[in-house]
């Protein structure tokens, strides 16, 4: 563990290609928008996980990416997933685990599990995107899949006490919702989430709502986009949640202020809206290795 070392993932649901769908044809403007914003993301962030995009997409994306070469990639073709992540400071140690639940007839993914490493430090990633909220009955089914997650969070937990597991990605639910609070168990209270190691803390719930002061600044609202409802058009689906272990204020340390949704300027129009071409913002948490406390 190297003292002042730090690491920040960051999760985009690009809107390329949806989970599970066969690669399609996209327009050369979309493509290089997308281009735009994940070149912009790679220069900050030693990994980054992406949603809704297939090989063939990660590759077009990369195309012309300078430094490609030091960027390793790791793919889940049934959800339309990818892990990038910088080998000079990050290393996969596994292969990835596919988490599902079997609901009725059909197998729903409820994480996509990848290990990481910074040194000899180890990282568990739980990538989600979790069933969309367009249909009614999947309100149910993400529920299920915060119960079915927990127990896997759970069972990492109960084998290494300390273990430092970050869940990130479209959960299509809201912090508050039942799925994230109370089926994932997934709290605001940071203080809360570092007496129990039974607790996830979820800093994402500071991002609720309007994050900028200023009037005259294009922020948005959320992480996601959607014009049919007259109350709100903006959601906060796109989160990342931590274990215990990582809200303890020593070691690998959730660094808060860095942690935020990321409003990335070619995804939003003057008015602060999402463009036509996308409907989520990225995200970034990142973390900082603090001394133990009462170590010099």
């Amino acid at each position: 563990m190297t003292i002042g070392a730090s690491l920040a993932v960051g999760w985009w649901n690009t809107g390329l290609t949806r989970p599970g769908a066969v690669q399609i044809a996209h327009s050369s403007s979309r493509l290089a928008a997308a281009t735009t914003v994940i070149h912009a993301l790679l220069s900050d962030l030693p990994v980054l996980v992406l949603g809704e995009v297939t090989a063939d997409d990660v590759e077009q994306l990369l195309a012309e990416y300078p430094e490609k070469r030091r960027l390793a990639r790791i793919f889940s073709g049934r959800r339309n997933m990818a892990v990038l992540y910088d080998t000079r400071y990050v290393a996969n140690l596994d292969l990835p685990t596919e988490f599902t639940h079997r609901d009725g007839q059909q197998d729903i993914g409820i994480g996509w599990y990848v290990k990481l490493s910074i040194g000899r430090d180890l990282f568990h990633v739980i990538a989600v995107h979790w069933p969309s909220r367009r249909v009614d009955g999947n309100r149910r089914v993400r529920y299920r899949c915060g119960v079915h997650l927990k127990t896997k969070i759970d069972q990492l937990v109960e084998q290494t006490p300390r273990t430092r597991i970050i869940v990130i990605g479209d959960f299509n639910d809201e912090p508050f919702d039942d799925s994230l609070c109370d089926a994932l168990r997934a709290t605001r209270d940071r203080n809360a989430a570092k007496r129990s190691a039974a607790l996830l803390y979820n800093p994402f719930w500071r991002v609720l709502g309007e994050y900028a002061a200023r009037h005259d600044t294009p922020l948005g609202a959320g992480t996601h986009f959607y014009t049919r409802n007259h109350d709100t058009s903006w959601y906060t689906l796109d989160q990342a949640i931590v274990s215990s272990s990582l809200v303890q204020g020593s070691g690998w340390t959730l660094a808060e202020l860095a942690t935020n949704v990321l409003p990335v300027q070619q995804l939003l129009t003057k008015s602060g809206n999402m463009s036509l071409n996308f409907d989520h913002l990225p995200i970034v948490i990142a973390f900082e290795c603090l001394a133990e406390k009462g170590v010099s």
